[in-house]
């Protein structure tokens, strides 16, 4: 039963990765792509772990059934590493830029960002930020249409701020 429940955390830890996404960026692009491939290597040896896990298990039923919940959470996994490993393999390595940036009297921030992804694909992303350290920025998804309260807005391409309000918006 302990290897159920630990493969059950594992899952759990999996599914909220997807989420949240990779907490870590870097505005220099060679550091950026090595903590991709090192948060790629840590989610793949973590798959590996379960997997082992999952082996032990003597019920067949219970090991057919975690095998299965395995494979349905390596999906994303799988086009998300290959999307990812085929960005950071690319000559022109889209990096994510800042768009604008809200401050509220809290101290907290949020930052939406967009990137060229290819030609004509762009991506966009609100992320909170927990710390900031120089080129390393520690920051988690959310929806800026989720913040409530009054808001600074700094728009960086305009240099501008303005005060937003998300109850009246």
């Amino acid at each position: 039963m302990n290897k159920v429940v630990q493969i059950f955390i594992g899952f759990i830890f999996l599914m909220t990765f997807l989420f949240i996404g990779n907490p870590i960026d870097f505005s220099n692009s060679t550091y950026d792509r090595i903590s991709v491939f090192l948060v790629m290597t840590i989610i793949l040896i973590i798959f590996f772990g379960l997997y082992r896990q999952i082996r032990e298990i003597d019920n067949k039923a219970l090991k057919r059934v975690n095998l299965g919940i395995m494979g349905l959470i390596a999906i994303p996994y799988f086009l998300i590493g290959l999307w990812s490993l085929m960005l950071t393999t690319s000559s022109s390595y889209p990096i994510w830029q800042d768009v604008s940036i809200y401050t509220n009297d809290d101290g907290k921030k949020v930052i939406s960002q967009w990137r060229e992804t290819s030609g004509s694909i762009y991506d966009y992303r609100d992320r909170r930020v927990i710390a900031e350290i120089g080129q390393l920025r520690v920051s988690l998804n959310c929806d800026v249409e989720n913040l409530s309260g009054k808001w600074q807005e700094y728009l960086i391409e305009k240099d501008t701020i303005r005060v937003v309000d998300f109850d009246k918006e």
